[in-house]
């Protein structure tokens, strides 16, 4: 299990600004390069695949997370 799918499963589905902000606190990387994990994550990590979000932002959420509510 990579770390963004540790966050996603401490925190639930979330917005990519929050789960970004929690992988640079929690490795210390730049904000630039933690966008960058995000958008190449892949497997069991998904995106909702309508824009829902301003400035282009989405909504990550874990392939095991798609029913449940939270």
């Amino acid at each position: 299990m990579n770390l963004i799918e540790s966050i996603l499963n401490e925190i639930g589905p979330a917005r990519s600004s929050k789960i970004a902000e929690l992988l640079q606190i929690n490795t210390g990387i730049s904000p630039e390069n933690s966008r960058q994990r995000l958008s190449r994550a892949g497997g069991k990590i998904l995106k909702f695949p309508i824009p829902l979000l301003p400035n282009r932002e989405t909504f990550i959420y874990l392939q095991q997370q798609r029913n449940d509510e939270r």
